[in-house]
Parts: C-alpha cells; sequence; structure tokens
C-alpha cells in the first residue's frame, strides 16, 4: 500500500465516454503486450499470427499486429463498455458512487493561487 494520503470523491454517475476510456485503456493494457509478444515470436517462425486461417511470418506478422490491436481493442472496448455501462448505470440510481484516488501533483505547488485552493479546502 502507497503512504501517499487518499481523497475522496462522490459521483452519481460516470459519463459514458469517462467509462469507455477506462475500459479502452485496460484491454489496451492487456491486448498490446500479448499482441506484441506473439508477433514477435511469428518473426521467428511460431504460428502465432495468422491471416485468412493462414500463418504470417516475417516482419508481416508485426505488421499485421500493429494493424489488428486497435481494431481488438476497439471491438473488445466495446463490448465491455456494453456490460459494464448499464450496471454502472444502475448503481448510480441506487445511490452515489464515492471513489477514492491519490491525487496528482500539481506543477505549481508554491503558487498562491495553489495555496489560496488548498487553504479553501
Amino acid at each position: 500500500m502507497s503512504n501517499e494520503p487518499t481523497r475522496e470523491i462522490t459521483l452519481k454517475r460516470f459519463t459514458a465516454g469517462s467509462l469507455f476510456s477506462l475500459v479502452a485503456l485496460g484491454t489496451f493494457a492487456v491486448i498490446a503486450p500479448f499482441s506484441l509478444f506473439c508477433g514477435i515470436a511469428a518473426v521467428f517462425g511460431a504460428d502465432t499470427v495468422s491471416f485468412s486461417g493462414r500463418p504470417v511470418h516475417g516482419v508481416w506478422a508485426i505488421v499485421e499486429v500493429v494493424i489488428l490491436v486497435p481494431l481488438f481493442t476497439a471491438i473488445f472496448s466495446g463490448i465491455a463498455w456494453l456490460m459494464a455501462y448499464p450496471t454502472v448505470f444502475l448503481l448510480g440510481k441506487l445511490g452515489p458512487l464515492t471513489l477514492r484516488y491519490i491525487p496528482s501533483q500539481e506543477p505549481n505547488q508554491g503558487s498562491r493561487a495553489t495555496a489560496a485552493r488548498e487553504h479553501a479546502l
């Protein structure tokens, strides 16, 4: 666990775009490394990448992976978002959502505006 101070915010619900961004980022973080690993393996002769049922080897395997990762990310993110958004929407109808987060460091920590904002809180 981190020793950094956490804050809480209460939300009525997530916007559709914000939730999709979070889902897409998580999906990309899983799909991209695995696909890149398969593409590198295909460069060395493994049958890990295919197109129209035929294995692709060499540089074309990497090209195919680079083209297909955004496509697969969009498809899987869309499916996951279609399942997650109604759930989050309904949870928001039942009551407020509380999120705990670690605030980012502001670039102008020593400025008067930052000190005034912190004093107001």
